[in-house]
């Protein structure tokens, strides 16, 4: 079991002693053939969140006027930047950024149906679906381009290198159930998206999106062998 951190509950240091030197800066990278897709992420999550962190920071930075509150934030986003750059290293070089890009819509694919599942008001849930669909559309078209471009399956990076015991929960546990609700719930809003409401109105713009899709299916073929 994991042990469980109470942020309320860890004390505080002096803030000169948060300051990492570059063997601290530089953590192991994870190995992309064996890592666990919820831990790539999870360090995708939280390296945006550092990111936005610092960004903010930097802007309130910017907009102060109170000197001594400005060496008082400079102090805090040197420590945050570290932080946020030891978060980053942890991808691999030899990640290439199309799967990494793969990973960013499973993370946006997940994240939009577990806040759809948890909003109350119908019409912010209509508009997550219409988002997940987007999401899910974006990861089949970079899962297609991965095997085009490379030979390699985007569920190896989805699933995971066992994605039975994944299914089954395996290792994860309550993980892997919530995975697999998630996965439902996504092919449920597929489904619904497809099938509309039957009318000649939602006919014509399934038609339209299948022309659509069909057209940049060939430019993408015809390019891949004009290289």
């Amino acid at each position: 079991m994991p042990a469980k951190m109470n942020p309320f509950e860890v004390k505080t240091k002096p803030a000169d002693r948060y300051y990492m030197d570059w063997q601290k800066l530089y953590p192991r990278p994870y190995d992309k053939n064996e890592v666990d897709p919820y831990t790539r992420l999870r360090i995708i999550l939280m390296n945006g969140t550092e990111y936005e962190a610092n960004w903010f920071s930097h802007q309130f930075h910017r907009h102060c006027t109170n000197n001594d509150l400005r060496r008082e934030l400079a102090v805090l986003r040197r420590t945050e930047q570290q932080q946020q750059k030891r978060i980053a290293c942890l991808k691999p070089i030899d990640e290439s950024i199309l799967e990494t890009t793969i990973g960013y819509e499973q993370l946006a694919v997940d994240l939009t149906a577990i806040l759809a599942q948890r909003e109350p008001d119908a019409y912010v849930v209509q508009v997550m679906n219409l988002a997940l669909l987007e999401d899910f559309d974006h990861l089949y078209r970079y899962a297609d381009l991965l095997e085009l471009e490379r030979g390699i399956h985007a569920e190896l990076l989805v699933l995971g290198r066992k994605p039975d015991q994944q299914r089954r929960g395996g290792e994860h546990g309550k993980a892997g159930k919530e995975q697999q609700k998630v996965l439902l719930f996504v092919r449920q809003r597929i489904q619904c998206g497809q099938r509309g409401h039957g009318g000649p109105h939602h006919q014509a713009e399934r038609r339209h999106y299948h022309r659509r899709r069909t057209a940049d299916d060939e430019l993408l073929y015809e390019h891949r062998h004009l290289l």
